[in-house]
């Protein structure tokens, strides 16, 4: 069973968080990769145990674009996502 990828994003004290997940094939390898288009200077990132990876820009941003790109066939499509302020993280 297929794990398609998702993105999300979201502002909180004064820092946007962009969360990236690949999805997963039946092998359990990732399906997807993702960069941004936005020009994004100043971030860490974490990424974790599932391929999962979390970005944390030092600025807070309305929203941003990213590209993602099938691994297996090179396709990829323009994402943009408009970025909410979250008040209960």
């Amino acid at each position: 069973m297929n794990i398609q990828s998702y993105i999300t994003a979201y502002n909180i004290n004064g820092k946007t968080h962009v969360y990236f997940f690949p999805g997963m094939d039946e092998q359990q390898h990732p399906i997807d990769r993702m960069s941004f288009i936005t020009k994004v200077d100043d971030y860490q990132f974490t990424k974790y145990d599932d391929g999962a990876v979390e970005y944390i820009i030092e600025n807070k941003l309305n929203d941003i674009v990213c590209k993602i790109q099938n691994i297996s066939t090179g396709s990829s499509i323009r994402k943009v996502i408009n970025i909410k302020d979250d008040e209960y993280r």
